[in-house]
């Protein structure tokens, strides 16, 4: 007959023996109980325009979250150039969640450690922010009369113009 053993979260590996007897035989098997801890932080993208927010970036745990969820630890190693929460939840029962990285403008390029913790384990991930930056010119159409206007042409940032223009 199958049956369910519950178990309660713990600190460490821990083996427990589960015995059964039944008309005076008693057989014993043991039963791993593993920790859950942060399996891996991933960044995505790794680089980014300075002002600009990315969206997906996940902490990933090794097994579902508890019942009451599994608040990850956040940090920054320049919080002037990427802006962490101080927590990110991954709810009960899941395996990873989701968070945001705000950016400032920047002069140079500026890598920042990004760093997460629980369960004891810290994973860590760069991530670069660079200054704003022309990325390309267009100029259409290509040739025009003199004294006429080239209207379709463009210019394009590697992200996202601050509030008020460049």
């Amino acid at each position: 007959a199958n049956f369910t053993i519950t178990t309660a979260a713990v600190a460490a590996a821990t083996t427990v023996n589960i015995s059964a007897t039944y008309s005076g035989v008693t057989r014993t098997a043991p039963l791993t109980l593993n920790p859950i801890t942060l399996n891996n932080l991933v960044l995505s993208p790794a680089s980014v325009a300075g002002g600009s927010s990315t969206t997906g970036n996940r902490v990933e745990l090794n097994g579902p979250a508890p019942p009451s969820g599994a608040p990850v630890s956040l940090t920054s190693s320049n919080p002037s150039a990427a802006q962490v929460p101080a927590t990110v939840t991954v709810a009960a029962g899941a395996s990873l969640a989701y968070f945001t990285i705000t950016t400032s403008a920047v002069t140079v390029s500026t890598p920042v450690t990004i760093s997460a913790t629980y369960g004891g384990v810290t994973s860590t991930g760069t991530l670069t922010v660079n200054p704003l930056v022309l990325s390309f010119l267009t100029v259409s159409p290509g040739s025009v009369y003199g004294g006429q206007s080239a209207t379709l042409s463009r210019v394009t940032l590697n992200g996202a113009a601050p509030a008020g223009g460049v």
